[in-house]
């Protein structure tokens, strides 16, 4: 064993042996500060608080026959003409998502109480994360109240424990979010997350299913005013002219025969859509298909012992290298 250092770098070159002979001879050293460390991290892992996840998953493209809107494949198919391209990631994480879910009430040790009530009190404690609170109490306006204030913390901690996972190809959307200490609570959210996915989407289908059977029963009228004009003035030609002999009555009364049978032909159309629009406009079946039922894990959140330890233990020993190698950064580099 050595006692002096080698010059690892030389001349732009690295040294393979000396490199090996530099960790072998701090190796003791650094093992002994990685045994410490990963003790350390097995004690926290047993005391620190238990993370609980609950997920839901689904499709976005099931379809049914009888919809008007069964051509809707997927929220994320971009090349639909005439369809709202509705994003979920979009919406659990807009403002009106993350309102809805943290002003429902939610059962609490037995206690119903809101999300706004339980994680907006600690939007001025400091003792955890306080820099991050002190920089958000800080960016409120002096006009801001408490409850306002409170409604803004909780809506931010259910934002950073939200987590979507999309699949553009198969459309399969996961929603998961991550609660210490409650676990029905994390069930809770997931819970009114994916109602709340169902109600917005359907509440979309049902106001474009009556736009278009408003839009629809205003044509139906004016095709119907146009028919009965057309009608009219096929009548009234036939009236006054009982012998249609000369090729100009022959081709009038061609045109208006034409006419009256192309607006029979719009208003039977439109007759026809309208009445598929009235079924749609109360259709509640949704095109969202249930995979997985909103449901909580029953391990733990997060890494398991084993991977902690093997990750902890490579992260502390590639420091201590890192720190030897500084100290004696002098021997080992020669340029």
């Amino acid at each position: 064993m050595f006692t002096d250092h080698k010059p690892i770098i030389k001349n732009n070159e690295i040294d393979l042996k000396n490199l090996f002979d530099f960790i072998l001879y701090h190796n003791s050293k650094i093992i002994k500060f990685c045994l410490i460390i990963v003790s350390i991290y097995i004690l926290y892992y047993f005391i620190k608080p238990v993370k609980y996840q609950s997920y839901v998953s689904f499709y976005t493209d099931y379809q049914t026959e009888s919809s008007v809107f069964s051509q809707i494949p997927s929220f994320l198919n971009s090349q639909n003409q005439g369809n709202l391209n509705f994003s979920i990631k979009d919406y659990i994480y807009s403002d009106s998502f993350l309102d809805s879910i943290v002003s429902k009430n939610y059962i609490i040790n037995n206690n119903e109480i809101s999300l706004v009530d339980t994680w907006g009190k600690n939007y001025n404690n400091f003792f955890s994360n306080p820099l991050g609170k002190i920089a958000m109490n800080l960016s409120f306006t002096p006009a801001a109240s408490d409850n306002e204030k409170r409604l803004y913390f909780a809506k931010q901690v259910l934002k950073n424990n939200l987590k979507f996972e999309e699949d553009r190809l198969t459309g399969l959307n996961k929603i998961s979010i991550t609660i210490r200490k409650n676990p029905d609570l994390s069930n809770q959210i997931i819970t009114n997350s994916y109602n709340s996915i169902i109600n917005f989407y359907n509440d979309i289908n049902q106001q474009k299913a009556t736009e278009k059977k408003l839009f629809i029963e205003k044509r139906v009228l004016e095709t119907e005013q146009s028919l009965r004009i057309s009608e009219n003035n096929l009548k009234l030609f036939l009236q006054e002219n009982s012998s249609i002999k000369s090729p100009m009555l022959q081709l009038e009364k061609e045109r208006l025969e034409r006419e009256v049978f192309l607006f029979s032909q719009v208003y039977l159309n439109l007759f026809n859509q309208l009445e598929t629009s009235k079924i749609d406009e109360n259709d509640s079946t949704s095109t969202i298909f249930l995979l997985d039922t909103p449901q909580t894990l029953s391990t733990k959140s997060g890494m398991d012992i084993f991977r902690g330890v093997g990750i902890v233990f490579l992260l502390s020993y590639s420091l201590m290298l890192l720190v030897f190698f500084i100290r004696n950064r002098e021997k080992l580099i020669q340029l």
